[in-house]
């Protein structure tokens, strides 16, 4: 009986575990993770001018905001092994977030008591991630490199409100803009194989991109840029063919 159960805990061990080789990592994967997203949002206002604010004209408003949100997505990837140690690979990635991007800037004009709100919202679109992945493999353990970019349409929205000197009547405008952003997103991980189960933890900063907002007409001319940067912290699954 005893041999059984010893023969039987090997067999298994075998299937589920794997043997403790450069093997383990070789060849096709699909997978999906979750994590955690910190991001940075600053919008950057400069010359900036409410109409029929005085003294508004020239100001410079920075404002930032840090959010936390929920990150997902899909990957799938090829790679090969070299001398039952290093990996080469690349690999691709479908990813979304749920973090709201939104930084709020105030200004008021203490002599003539006039204000203006100005809401900016960053908002990425789904993001489409292509990377090599480089590894380093020891028993049935990796840990590699990703330096990946990311495309995504992003689109940038700026709700502003002004109430004039002299005026309790409030008026508003909505400026947007969309544009297709290429962003640089290194990342760096630790893999486990466990047979055909490979898991994962991964890190990526994406150093994010740019919008610049503009309007010539309305409450508020000469809205700036809104810009992000994000902190994503994963873990992950996936099955090897």
């Amino acid at each position: 009986m005893n041999k059984l159960l010893l023969a039987s805990t090997a067999i298994l061990s075998t299937t589920f575990i794997g043997n403790a080789t450069a093997e383990s990592f070789k060849g096709a994967y699909v997978g999906a993770q979750t994590g955690l997203v910190t991001s940075n949002t600053k919008a950057n206002v400069s010359n900036e001018k409410a109409t029929n604010i005085p003294n508004s004209a020239g100001a410079t408003i920075n404002t930032s905001k840090n959010s936390t949100g929920l990150g997902y997505g899909v990957f799938g990837g090829y790679g090969v092994t070299m001398n039952d140690a290093y990996y080469i690979g690349a690999e691709a990635s479908i990813q979304n977030d749920t973090i709201s991007r939104k930084v709020n800037q105030t200004a008021t004009d203490s002599g003539s008591n006039a204000t203006y709100t100005n809401t900016i919202n960053y908002k990425r679109g789904v993001s489409i991630g292509v990377a090599p992945r480089l590894g380093y493999i020891f028993g049935n353990n990796m840990v590699y490199a990703k330096p990946g970019v990311e495309v995504s349409k992003d689109k940038a929205t700026a709700v502003v409100s002004a109430t004039p000197a002299g005026s309790s009547t409030m008026s508003s405008s909505t400026v947007s803009v969309s544009k297709k952003n290429i962003a640089i997103t290194p990342g760096v991980g630790y893999e486990k194989a466990l047979g055909p189960l490979l898991l994962r933890t991964e890190y990526t900063y994406n150093r994010g991109k740019k919008l610049g907002i503009n309007s010539n007409s309305g409450p508020v001319t000469e809205l700036g840029n809104v810009a992000y940067k994000d902190h994503r912290l994963a873990i992950g699954a996936a099955y090897k063919f």
